[in-house]
């Protein structure tokens, strides 16, 4: 990486999980270090000033320090966190999908590629921004398949409704024979 004990990086948080009783262990993607994992120390307590800024989706400046395993947050200051992915449920799992594809193809502590940090804040500010264009109505969906012809998706289709109908019409046949 480089041979400060401190340094600063533009990230955008990955994904997070709880480490002992009040951390919290990062995963992000840095535009200088490329996908790094650190510890936000105090992070989960209710006065910490670091919690609001080290969400996923959430696009950092960070001021990292070396730890003996681990990078350690010092300073954490949002450049951009992407309300809109929040608000909006579809929006929400198309972010996490992208986040997960690039967590999942790109190995830990891997070079650095500015070229995939644009990709990535481009994607997302994308997502952010053309929220109601960006995916496809109900409606404007290619049509369905048979779902009879589909054993995975079982005789319902995976539908909740047309499978209550087919358990009314199995209790009428039923009670008929």
């Amino acid at each position: 990486m480089t041979d400060f004990h401190s340094f600063r990086a533009d990230a955008v948080v990955l994904r997070h999980s709880d480490f002992g009783e009040a951390d919290r262990l990062l995963t992000l993607y840095t535009r200088e270090h490329g996908k790094v994992r650190a510890i936000a120390k105090g992070a989960r307590k209710i006065a910490s000033r670091k919690a609001g800024h080290i969400e996923p989706f959430t696009r950092v400046k960070l001021q990292l320090a070396k730890g003996r395993d681990l990078l350690i947050v010092t300073q954490a200051e949002t450049i951009d966190a992407y309300i809109s992915l929040r608000e909006n449920l579809t929006l929400t799992g198309y972010a996490a999908y992208v986040l997960e594809l690039l967590d999942r193809f790109v190995p830990d502590e891997e070079t650095a590629s500015p070229s995939l940090y644009r990709l990535l804040t481009e994607t997302l500010s994308r997502l952010a921004s053309e929220s109601a264009r960006c995916y496809p109505r109900q409606h404007e969906r290619s049509p369905r398949r048979d779902v009879r012809a589909d054993p995975r998706r079982g005789a319902a289709g995976g539908h909740p409704l047309r499978a209550g109908r087919l358990a009314l019409r199995a209790l009428r046949l039923r009670d008929r024979g």
